[in-house]
């Protein structure tokens, strides 16, 4: 408890400085608002590094911390926005930020324990490499490349996917999701195995794995979850150091801004014309940052026009079914936002914006939707925290090409927190499509080259 109080203290202090550095708020209730949901998003960040924690609890309050309340503050008293934003809108906003983020934790703290400890005790399986296996889907691969070289051209600043298949479409996206998270799970499948590592196979995964996952070729998203992934899994020994995983996540607004800098440099078409190479506080009014205020906006969209009653979610959840067999079929929510609440504001014509978890929630069912929805959320994610703190799953000395089932599942689970923060920013239609090809290349991964002892 002593603990608890002094990190509440600190947190305290640290946004006391930081929202005086920004600028006070005229309003007392706009700035406690804020404030409260700064501290309480601080304390578990704080708390969850302290304990050495890399898990989604983290990452959920992360995100809270940054994008739902200091980046907006910011905004606020800077008016800075894509359309105006009242003070009663602001107010409205920030209060249903603080239930998402309480029943958030009261999804999270319902207890589990006993039936993860007893699957744990019961359900660690030994698979072994088939190097046979391992060796033909490298091949295979590596022949795939060289055909889509020829075909559209060597580049490590942008996907031959997008144009090999028509541009930036669904197809496109799925096919490089998936061809470079396969290659993906089989360098760390690789790298776990204990394997020599001047082998010609490795060489030649090794040249397939930074030609397809390097980060400035990758989404932001998708360069997170790969280098999460490498991190945990070559530096085990790292993982021990207190707040590491704190410093990931803040540094990585940093990474994600010089991912643009860097891509823009050797991007021809661009020409390094983006903007500046120097980090500014500008960045934070770009469109990586609009979370709080689609937020805002479908409050009020919410409000005039009323909720959609799920609709968004048909979308969703029955992704797979293309467009064309699927006349209607809903856009993303952030594409929705823009076409409905945006096309008022004509100074903003850019559909392409972020839709947050906390905004699909309200836009579908209301306050409703953001309590039940959050509170599924919290207790599934907190199931998984607890299931992959229960073995030291990064420190086991296991023997060569022997992997168990904890360890396999370990990966994906690793793979999912390096998502989770883009699933938290949405749109919930993209987020989840990507999940699904990742999760899919995993297992088509895991098939092809374990086999159970």
């Amino acid at each position: 408890m002593g603990v608890k109080i002094l990190i509440l203290f600190l947190c305290f202090i640290i946004n006391y400085n930081l929202f005086n550095l920004i600028g006070m708020s005229s309003d007392s209730m706009i700035y406690w608002t804020f404030f409260f949901n700064a501290t309480f998003s601080l304390f578990f960040f704080i708390y969850d590094g302290l304990n050495k924690k890399l898990n989604a609890r983290l990452i959920f309050f992360f995100y809270s911390y940054l994008f739902l309340t200091i980046v907006p503050y910011l905004q606020f008293v800077e008016s800075v926005w894509m359309s105006s934003q009242s003070v009663t809108q602001i107010l409205n906003t920030n209060i249903i930020i603080i239930i998402y983020n309480i029943t958030f934790m009261i999804g999270y703290s319902i207890p589990k324990y006993q039936s993860i400890k007893s699957d744990n005790n019961n359900s660690n399986i030994n698979f072994y490499i088939k190097k046979s296996s391992f060796t033909l889907s490298i091949y295979f691969l590596l022949i795939l490349h060289i055909i889509f070289t020829l075909l559209g051209g060597f580049s490590l600043t942008r996907s031959i996917f997008f144009d090999l298949f028509g541009g930036y479409n669904p197809i496109s996206l799925v096919i490089d999701i998936v061809f470079k998270s396969l290659i993906l799970y089989l360098f760390i499948f690789y790298l776990l195995s204990k394997e020599s590592k001047s082998t010609l196979s490795f060489i030649l995964l090794s040249y397939l794995f930074i030609y397809y996952n390097n980060p400035i070729a990758s989404s932001r998203f998708y360069a997170f979850m790969a280098y999460l992934l490498i991190l945990i899994f070559i530096f085990k020994r790292i993982s021990k150091i207190n707040f590491l995983f704190n410093l990931v996540f803040i540094f990585g607004i940093l990474g994600s801004f010089y991912q643009n800098a860097f891509r823009a440099a050797f991007t021809p078409t661009n020409g390094g014309s983006e903007g500046t190479s120097s980090f500014e506080i500008g960045y934070f009014f770009q469109g990586h940052f609009d979370s709080y205020e689609n937020i805002s906006n479908t409050v009020t969209y919410v409000q005039d026009f009323g909720i959609v009653w799920g609709k968004q979610l048909l979308g969703v959840f029955l992704f797979w079914i293309p467009r064309s067999f699927w006349m209607n079929k809903p856009e993303g929510s952030g594409t929705f936002l823009g076409k409905n609440f945006y096309s008022f504001d004509t100074t903003n014509q850019n559909l392409n914006i972020s839709a947050p978890l906390l905004m699909e929630e309200y836009l579908n069912f209301g306050i409703i939707g953001v309590l039940l929805g959050t509170f599924i959320l919290g207790y599934l994610v907190s199931f998984l925290d607890i299931k992959y703190s229960y073995s030291n799953y990064l420190m086991n000395d296991l023997p060569k090409n022997r992997f168990t089932s904890k360890l396999i599942g370990f990966i994906f689970y690793v793979s999912f927190l390096g998502l989770f923060l883009f699933i938290l920013r949405g749109d919930l239609l993209s987020s989840l499509s990507y999940t699904f090809g990742i999760f899919i290349s995993y297992r088509i991964t895991r098939k092809l080259v374990l086999y159970k002892y």
